[in-house]
């Protein structure tokens, strides 16, 4: 404190010798007596005050908020309270850095609130498990298929077979309990091997199935929709398709076989199968 209260001792002795700052004669109008007043050019020029007390120095927690501002090196009475501009800067620094954080904890970098950003993403979460669920419902219940009309799927319908219609065809929009049979297949096909693609061509309520070549599983039991699934199997020999379980209305499916492009509409009950005797000729 010593130090700081000769510095400033020896600025007022050098700012009072040195300073040419304006100077005014004229008579004091509360004694009558001519004198001289002098400002000081260090204070006059700065627009600060000269410190007369090195006591008014506080700590810099202890300085106050304020709007005016000062030069790099300078002190000055601001609030009160003897500031420097390294001080000032400090501070404003640090109300900077907490303002930031406020902001960053109730907002993020768009400047959109966050509990606005919550509810929107809430509100997409429940949008897509509703979706979904539709999707699963749709699926489950036979409400995804479009039904195929006209004097094909009309044909196809009466014979239980199809050399025109594409594979995954739906021929209607419930099962209808048919119940169908064996049936043998002669082709003049030269492939060991041929495709088979098989599928519920009426709703889709939860009908299963298991394909069997020459009464082995090639396969666990599936449960059969309106999107064929692909096998493979050879082009002779006995291909059997076995009901492992009813959705309600029997179990209606399709198969499609590759080595004579021809579809084959059938139909059991649970525990029911039928035969596809494959014959080359």
């Amino acid at each position: 404190m010593s130090e700081i209260r000769e510095q400033m001792q020896e600025e007022e002795k050098s700012n009072a010798g040195v300073g040419s700052g304006n100077i005014n004669n004229g008579n004091n109008g509360n004694n009558g007596n001519n004198g001289n007043n002098i400002g000081h050019s260090g204070a006059g020029n700065t627009g600060f005050s000269q410190m007369e007390d090195a006591d008014k120095i506080r700590p810099l927690n202890q300085f106050e908020e304020s709007g005016e501002t000062v030069e790099t090196g300078k002190t000055a009475e601001i609030g009160g309270i003897a500031k420097t501009a390294e001080a000032v800067e400090i501070a404003e620094y640090i109300q900077g850095l907490n303002d930031k954080s406020d902001d960053e904890t109730f907002t993020d970098k768009g400047g959109k609130k966050l509990f606005k950003n919550r509810i929107i993403a809430g509100s997409c979460i429940m949008l897509a498990v509703g979706i979904v669920s539709v999707g699963l419902y749709m699926s489950m219940f036979g409400l995804g298929g479009n039904v195929t009309t006209g004097k094909e799927a009309t044909a196809a319908i009466e014979t239980h077979m199809s050399t025109s219609l594409p594979v995954g065809t739906v021929l209607m929009e419930k099962d209808d309990n048919y119940i169908g049979g064996d049936i043998t297949i002669t082709h003049d096909s030269k492939d060991e091997e041929t495709d088979l693609y098989v599928w519920d061509y009426a709703a889709e309520d939860g009908d299963y199935v298991q394909v069997l070549v020459n009464g082995t599983p090639i396969g666990e039991p599936f449960m059969i929709k309106n999107t064929p699934v692909k096998f493979k199997v050879p082009t002779t020999g006995d291909i059997q398709v076995v009901g492992t379980r009813d959705g309600g209305g029997g179990i209606t499916y399709a198969v499609y076989f590759g080595m004579n492009d021809t579809t084959y509409f059938n139909g059991m009950d649970t525990n029911g199968m039928n035969t596809y005797t494959l014959v080359r000729e």
